[in-house]
């Protein structure tokens, strides 16, 4: 295998994982509860901070869970925010923006994959 179509092969792959990603964050934002959250703290520093929610269930149970998905501004404490969860498995629940249920992530990586299949394509076909 030369390099093009290893290059070309690792960012189908790249793509495929983000359209996992996307259909995680579209799964869970239409067949997700949505409730009233808060920010009640975060991870990180310097760069990448990662928000930890409060939020109660529909059926009364206080669930607290740190994001999947980092982001550059620090949490605000008290920030008040809309959860979206599973209702099979509360644990699984996202802030609803984008940035943080996982669309930003999984269009960025379909779009990092596209690089390595277009780049390597272009590379072969510029040398035929």
């Amino acid at each position: 295998m030369d390099g093009h179509a290893f290059a070309a092969l690792a960012g189908l792959s790249i793509m495929a994982f983000g359209v996992g990603v996307l259909i995680d964050a579209f799964r869970l934002r239409a067949r997700g509860i949505r409730v009233p959250g808060v920010i009640v703290g975060g991870t990180g520093g310097n760069e990448s901070y990662t928000p930890i929610f409060r939020f109660t269930t529909l059926d009364g149970r206080q669930v607290e869970v740190g994001s999947f998905y980092g982001q550059t501004t620090p949490p605000r404490p008290g920030e008040r925010i809309t959860v979206v969860y599973d209702p099979e498995n509360a644990r699984k629940a996202r802030i609803l923006t984008n940035g943080q249920d996982g669309t930003v992530a999984g269009f960025f990586l379909i779009g990092f994959g596209m690089l390595f299949v277009i780049l390597p394509v272009l590379g072969a076909l510029d040398a035929i």
